[in-house]
């Protein structure tokens, strides 16, 4: 089962939202004052309603607006995945990870902190020299939602100034420490001509780990247009200890190779657009969705993730999704869940976890999303809603179906005892 995901996941300015997720979608999204500590995570647009939605921002004021979705995948020729590494320069790990990519051909980009730069120039400028792109990280990095205003423009302007003097290179990409939003960050970012990116997957490297649990959190989210968060480095601690995050990059490219797949910088990915999945008409965006395995044996547990955008005045509107996994002979699965309704955007993916009823019948089965009121369960009570995709009874079919096999084949994904 192919999952849809964003190509690029960057917010950019005041109305782009961002998500720690992976799907394809569509993002228009005029932010308000925002909440301080809300995170961030990543986002982008198709182009023939990115080239609409520009010309009328740019009406009203707004400049820069980027974010995108991924193509259709076809083949191997659109299998990206961008590998983003935050808190560098770091050594010895950053040149280590630096002697994996250049060996396996993949490039990445690497958000610095301006203060690393200024103690590992020429690993700042190696990272330049073999091809990889580079955001800024900040300056020291402080927690943004406990600072001032002044100082989170000081501490961007003073990462670009050490980036620009180290390697030559004035980025536009900013990603704030710990992924916490500032009050303002997005009208900061846009007066400093910065896009702020997220990412669809995070490592959690931060936590002690091995190489081979960094490289499974990634693998699971796999998909085409993915972004992966990893650290190569910890704050502004010298030779911080990343050699889990080391042996994982090597583990993650050499399986994902094998799969198809390219890895390239985030700026690489721009361009590569499509349309959006969902628009409801109360304002309400399905991103996008992932489902896990894309086969599996009566017994077996599936993960389903669904990514949301909710208005802010849609947020707590006592809301719900359905989830209907079925066939011809009825509903198999249902993964019904509450629209998200906290203001922190790592709370829009909804996860849910189902097992395959053991009386399954093999064959596939469609997966049917929509929203309808709490306690109103009527198909006239669903909300309506604009997409490309199949729909049915005011329910929309998903591009992908679920494999249900026979219980004897196998399938390489262990079953729920």
């Amino acid at each position: 089962m192919s999952a849809r995901v964003p190509q690029y996941f960057t917010s950019l300015q005041p109305f782009l939202a961002v998500f720690e997720t992976g799907m394809p979608w569509l993002m228009y999204h005029k932010l308000g004052p925002r909440p301080r500590g809300v995170r961030l995570k990543g986002l982008y647009i198709s182009r023939p309603l990115f080239e609409r939605q520009l010309s009328e921002l740019q009406a009203a004021g707004f400049t820069t607006p980027a974010y995108g979705l991924p193509p259709a995948p076809e083949g191997n020729a659109d299998r990206n995945i961008a590998l983003t590494f935050d808190d560098g320069p770091n050594d010895p790990c950053t040149s280590a990870i630096l002697d994996i990519l250049k060996a396996e051909g993949a490039k990445a980009t690497f958000f610095l902190v301006g203060k690393n730069v200024e103690k590992l120039p020429e690993t700042a400028r190696r990272i330049v020299k073999e091809g990889h792109a580079v955001g800024n990280h900040s300056y020291d990095h402080p927690r943004f939602d406990q600072i001032s205003r002044d100082q989170m423009v000081d501490q961007i302007a003073r990462a670009e100034k050490a980036i620009q003097d180290v390697t030559g290179v004035r980025t536009d990409l900013f990603r704030p420490p710990y992924g916490l939003y500032g009050t303002n960050i997005d009208v900061i970012c846009r007066g400093q001509a910065y896009r702020i990116a997220g990412w669809s997957a995070s490592a959690s490297d931060w936590n002690p780990c091995t190489q081979e649990q960094v490289a499974r959190r990634l693998l699971e989210r796999a998909c085409p247009g993915a972004i992966f968060l990893l650290h190569d480095g910890y704050t502004t601690h010298p030779g911080a200890d990343r050699w889990a995050t080391v042996g994982a990059v090597k583990l993650i490219v050499k399986d994902l190779k094998a799969r198809g797949y390219r890895f390239v910088t985030i700026p690489e990915l721009l361009g590569l657009a499509q349309r959006p999945l969902v628009a409801f008409r109360n304002g309400v965006t399905l991103l996008g969705y992932h489902v896990s395995p894309a086969a599996a044996a009566p017994g077996t547990e599936i993960m389903m993730s669904f990514y949301w955008q909710v208005p802010r005045d849609r947020r707590n509107a006592a809301l719900r999704a359905f989830v209907h996994i079925r066939d011809e002979r009825g509903t198999l699965l249902q993964a019904d869940h509450e629209l998200p309704s906290s203001v922190d955007v790592w709370h829009e993916t909804v996860e849910a976890h189902c097992t395959i009823p053991r009386e399954a019948a093999a064959g596939p089965y469609d997966i049917e999303v929509g929203l309808h009121p709490l306690g109103h369960l009527g198909r006239r009570y669903r909300t309506a809603f604009d997409t490309t995709l199949k729909s049915f009874s005011r329910a929309v079919v998903l591009p992908d179906r679920l494999e249900v096999l026979k219980a004897e084949q196998p399938q390489g994904v262990k079953p729920v005892e």
